[in-house]
């Protein structure tokens, strides 16, 4: 398998890949960028996010690794080799939410880990492509924490939507009793039983404990296959049993593999380890799912020079080729038609502040791509809508409603990538701001950013402005003079506060994406989306 936001990549012969035109081949089109618009972000603050993010993800795997050599002696496989063993090694992986929980489980930035102890993604198992989750047992014994829950929530609505079998190998003791609460597990479980209810085949794969809640993923799927001797599923465990109801019983007498092979019902097959069970998830998925031909090879990575939307549209399209939608009219946001690894595709290119025309034909452009059936890439990198007499006179609040609207309403499938600024209520309406571990504005099909992008209501800057003229208004009105000082250190905090919170790698944290990318990685990070969604509808459900 490649993965295709980490560090090593593939070499592809360049005539193996189609053209990918470089920045200067790039076309050009109209722009009307004043000196506040968020033009390319400094190359060096990019750069500097992505090593960040690359060292997070390698301390996430050292921790989860650090006891190989024990498991590796009680004959038992890590969380990421019982990953490489279920996928196909000639397919693409794409992983989901890598940045989840980084900074939330604690603000020591030298300790925090991204992942959530749960690795996940789209990938091929046996020629099927799958949702993947599975639990990391090396990290704090798999225990799970608020973020847990709501990835493994989004990873089974990104399966229910595509229409992909869900594949869930389990090693958890449960839930962290001080950091979860009951509505992420609400979600979880309304998540899963409307997957198990209406959706594609689900399997679970029992390699150590599923108790507690955990237990009921277990119930609600398809298939289930567990490792003798390893395997645990009960409601509660012995120490809660005793402590309870006062009777002894042993864990495997409440919830053993052989218990629920032979007595319940609920194991289907039973493996001797891992490596076993595995393979039966395979031999289970190949011979009931139609398998997908997929790429085996993955492009070069994309020579990326800026982050304006309408430069990378071109770099991302198949040749370099792009079809601009009135180019000339409504510049704050540039809309063309494309094609990304086959796929027809709109590309809406919001990179200035948006005025009403910009607005309309938006509008417009998303109306003619939902005729003609096309999925819809937003590329933001936008301070948001125009704001001023002006705006406000062209109707700008009625447009802005109509746009989200029409995001919202949308048929065909959306995908978002935040490249450098999405603020303000453009972000929100264009799907820069919503979360995607909580379904998303307009339930965004996939949504990632790059390393160095920014997401906030108000840019921090603009929001330490408006705090001075709120204040100086109010001492103007009440006669009083102005604590400069006091204002000075107060806009300071202010604006640390949201140029923390906007940036890529703790907003993706708190879940407002589903995944951070390397930008080089962006074209083929999207045909994996395309091609995803693409084969949605063709796929059969309730087998």
């Amino acid at each position: 398998m490649y993965a295709v936001h980490k560090e090593i990549r593939p070499q592809v012969a360049p005539q193996d890949a189609p053209q990918v035109a470089s920045p200067d081949q790039a076309t050009a089109l109209p722009s009307q960028r004043s000196q506040d618009a968020p033009l390319a972000e400094p190359a060096q603050k990019r750069a500097a996010a992505l090593e960040l993010m690359k060292q997070l993800e390698a301390r996430a795997a050292t921790r989860s690794e650090a006891r190989r050599a024990l498991i590796d002696r009680c004959g038992r496989l890590t969380a990421r080799a019982r990953l490489s063993a279920l996928l196909d090694a000639e397919h693409p992986y794409l992983p989901l939410y890598n940045m989840a929980s980084y900074l939330v489980d604690g603000p020591d930035p030298l300790r925090a880990l991204p992942g959530a102890s749960l690795l996940g993604g789209i990938g091929f198992v046996a020629g099927v492509r799958c949702v993947v989750a599975v639990d990391d047992a090396g990290i704090n014994a798999g225990v799970m924490t608020a973020k847990t829950a709501e990835k493994l929530a989004g990873l089974i609505r990104v399966a229910h939507r595509q229409g992909l079998p869900f594949v869930h190998l389990m090693d958890s003791v449960g839930p962290d009793l001080h950091k979860v609460d009951g509505t992420q597990w609400d979600a979880l479980g309304t998540a899963l039983a409307e997957l198990a209810r209406k959706g594609p085949p689900v399997v679970s794969v029992l390699h150590g404990s599923a108790i507690g809640a955990v237990s009921l993923f277990a119930g609600l799927s398809d298939h289930v296959i567990a490792v003798r001797k390893e395997a645990l599923v009960m409601l509660a465990g012995a120490a809660q049993v005793r402590a309870v109801t006062g009777e002894v019983a042993r864990d495997a007498a409440l919830g053993g593999a052989e218990l629920h092979s032979e007595v319940t019902g609920l194991v289907d097959q039973l493996a001797d380890d891992d490596g076993e069970a595995i393979q039966q998830a395979r031999a289970y998925l190949a011979s009931r799912w139609s398998q997908e031909s997929a790429p085996t090879t993955a492009e070069p990575p994309l020579a990326v020079a800026s982050v304006a939307p309408e430069e990378l549209a071109v770099q991302i399209a198949d040749a370099g080729a792009v079809d601009p939608y009135k180019p000339g009219y409504g510049v704050g946001c540039q809309c063309m038609l494309a094609r990304i690894g086959g796929h027809a595709v709109a590309i809406l290119a919001a990179g200035d502040a948006m005025d009403p025309d910009a607005l309309r034909k938006c509008c417009a452009f998303l109306d003619h791509a939902e005729q003609a059936g096309l999925p819809v890439l937003f590329l933001l990198n936008s301070n948001g809508f125009a704001l001023g007499r002006q705006a406000e006179r062209g109707g700008i609040v009625r447009l802005a409603a109509q746009l989200m609207a029409r995001v919202v309403a949308l048929r065909t499938p959306r995908i978002a990538l935040r490249l450098g600024a999405a603020h303000g209520a453009a972000g929100f309406v264009l799907g820069g701001l919503s979360g995607a571990l909580a379904g998303g504005v307009g339930g965004m099909d996939f949504m990632f950013s790059w390393p160095g992008s920014e997401a906030a209501v108000l840019p921090p800057q603009e929001a330490g402005r408006t705090l001075e003229q709120v204040a100086l208004r109010s001492a103007q009105r009440r006669n009083l003079a102005l604590d400069e000082k006091r204002l000075g250190a107060q806009r300071a905090d202010l604006e640390a506060h949201l140029t923390h919170q906007a940036a890529a790698l703790v907003r993706s944290g708190q879940g407002g994406d589903m995944g951070v990318i390397d930008p080089r990685d962006s074209r083929n990070v999207l045909r994996i989306c395309l091609d995803t969604c693409a084969a949605a509808g063709k796929r059969r459900v309730n087998v």
